[in-house]
């Protein structure tokens, strides 16, 4: 009876480390698919900012394509593209890449002065006003922008709301 329960024992312990070996051997296997996958994602990466800075924008468009198609966080590669789109003259898409940055951080300032030279280039007004607007509220102490909203009401014949913003400017308000 004793030898039993000490077969027994060593049964279960011998089950328990199959049973570990398994599952350390499949943690090993994904960290081995983690690694890789990180390590295309980087490849990618390290491309797409090589080909645009080669000139080569279609090459870069498509690499950072796919790699912010792949699972994860992508934010700057999606606004880097973002960017290229934009200079490429395809501004809808660039609108688009921008939108995805925000919709994962919605103060993004980078994909938010994007999706304004996006408007811009593309003459939306609407767009560009809308964006100004949003930049002057999330930083309000630049100047700059500032005067390019008070601006663009202003030639927009938007006289009292442009008056606000050149009053902050002249130090009115």
């Amino acid at each position: 009876m004793k030898r039993m329960m000490e077969h027994g024992m060593l049964m279960k312990t011998g089950w328990v480390t199959v049973v570990m070996v398994l599952v350390l051997g499949l943690s090993g296997m994904v960290n081995l698919a983690m690694a890789e996958a990180m390590d295309e994602q980087f490849m990618l990466l390290m491309g797409a900012r090589n080909a645009a800075k080669a000139k080569k924008y279609e090459t870069a468009i498509e690499r950072y394509q796919k790699l912010v198609a792949m699972p994860g966080d992508h934010v700057e590669a999606q606004s880097e593209l973002g960017w290229l789109l934009i200079k490429a003259d395809r501004f809808q898409e660039g609108q688009r890449a921008f939108e995805a940055v925000l919709q994962a951080d919605p103060n993004n300032l980078n994909a938010l002065r994007g999706k304004l030279e996006g408007a811009r280039k593309s003459k939306d007004q609407k767009t560009e006003n809308a964006v100004l607007a949003r930049l002057v509220r999330l930083s309000p102490q630049d100047r700059e922008l500032r005067k390019q909203l008070a601006v663009a009401l202003h030639n927009q014949g938007n006289y009292e709301e442009a008056e606000q913003h050149l009053a902050i400017l002249m130090g009115e308000k």
